[in-house]
C-alpha cells in the first residue's frame, strides 16, 4: 500500500481561525500557506494516507465538485510531492522516491 504523508523535515501548523496550514521546509523555508482543498488534503495526510483515499475524503468534503476536481487534486498531491513538503512510501517495500 502506498501512502502520502508530510517530508520527515516539514514543521507546519494549523490555523484555528482559518483553517489555513503554514508548512515550512526546515530548517531554511520558506513558509506556503495551504488554504481550501490544499489543507484539507495536508490534514487528512499528517497520520499518512493511502493516495487514492486521500484524493477520495477531500472530494467528498465537497459537495459541488466539478468533474475536473479530481485532476486537480491529483496535480496538487503532484506539486507537494515535488515541492518536498510530501513524500510517499510503500509498507512492502521501504521509501519510494
Amino acid at each position: 500500500m502506498i501512502t502520502v504523508s508530510p517530508a520527515p523535515d516539514i514543521s507546519w501548523v494549523v490555523s484555528d481561525t482559518t483553517g489555513q496550514v503554514s508548512v515550512c521546509p526546515l530548517p531554511t523555508g520558506p513558509i506556503q500557506v495551504l488554504s481550501g482543498a490544499a489543507a484539507h488534503l495536508w490534514e487528512l495526510s499528517v497520520e499518512g494516507i493511502e493516495r487514492a483515499d486521500l484524493i477520495e475524503r477531500t472530494l467528498a468534503q465537497f459537495d459541488d465538485a466539478p468533474p475536473e476536481a479530481r485532476d486537480s487534486l491529483e496535480d496538487m498531491v503532484d506539486q507537494l510531492l515535488h515541492q518536498g513538503l510530501l513524500t510517499t512510501s510503500d509498507h512492502e517495500n521501504g521509501a519510494i522516491p
